[in-house]
């Protein structure tokens, strides 16, 4: 078994400090884990202990295809982009994910998502007879498409790299790509799944480029300041819902596998 596991962080020189922010939650949430984050600079390096610093270009796809170019396509990594970051991860299923991950116990799967949120929840997005078990029982359900690519997952190196390859190189914000992925076809052999149950809580860090409540909070909770050059908005952004919130929504038409 491998003993780390490449994390890709989709960055850039002005949003280090969520870079930081987000890998001090991963340290904080998940002590254990095995990551090791490639994080992009142009100009300033982002240092760690668990901090790989790689100069790439300043694009998003020039930036993301100069992180996995070292890579094989099977090889599995962690795509985790600087305006998310974890706030409840489920234990030890998460973990066994990782495990099952690292030691390539899944080998006709490209993708494993843990937080299941948004359009995972809509049974459109999502392949009815594609349900598979992990070898420590979790169920996952296949995804049809790239929806929500920008949350924090296990992919196959050829998953980003098939992608990204296929977008303009001219895009200034993340946000921009989310018409443009759903025109790239996903291939039949890139296997994408999500957890039928939802194992981990997010939130996000920005909103139309200012801080959120909620990532403004967890900085100062971390004594890491408020990043310059930003403004704060009142807004405050999470992604998933555990079993512990009746609020957790339920999906319609799909079942797991008796």
């Amino acid at each position: 078994m491998m003993e780390t596991l490449p994390a890709i962080v989709l960055s850039c020189d002005r949003y280090h400090a969520l870079a930081r922010h987000m890998i001090a939650q991963y340290d904080a949430v998940w002590p254990s884990h095995l990551f090791i984050f490639h994080v992009p600079y142009q100009a300033d390096m982002v240092l760690g202990a668990r901090v790989s610093p790689r100069r790439t270009p300043a694009s998003i796809r020039g930036t993301v295809l100069a992180l996995i170019e070292e890579f094989d396509d099977e090889s599995w990594i962690y795509w985790c982009i600087d305006d998310r970051y974890p706030l409840r991860l489920v234990q030890p299923e998460v973990a066994a994910i990782a495990e099952s991950v690292l030691s390539d116990a899944l080998p006709d799967v490209s993708g494993v998502m843990f937080c299941r949120w948004g359009k995972m929840w809509q049974a459109q997005n999502l392949i009815a007879s594609g349900t598979r078990r992990t070898p420590d029982g979790l169920t996952l359900l296949r995804r049809k498409d790239y929806s929500q690519i920008w949350l924090h997952q296990f992919l196959r190196i050829k998953v980003l790299r098939h992608l990204f390859e296929r977008l303009p190189e001219d895009v200034a914000q993340a946000i921009a790509l989310d018409p443009l992925k759903h025109r790239v076809p996903l291939p039949d052999d890139h296997r994408l799944y999500v957890v039928e149950r939802n194992l981990a809580v997010f939130g996000e860090s920005t909103s139309r480029g200012r801080v959120t409540r909620n990532c403004a909070a967890s900085l100062r909770a971390l004594g890491m300041g408020f990043p310059t050059g930003f403004e704060e908005t009142d807004e405050v952004i999470t992604m998933g819902v555990l079993d512990d919130d009746a609020s957790a929504p339920t999906l319609s038409g799909i079942k797991p596998p008796k």
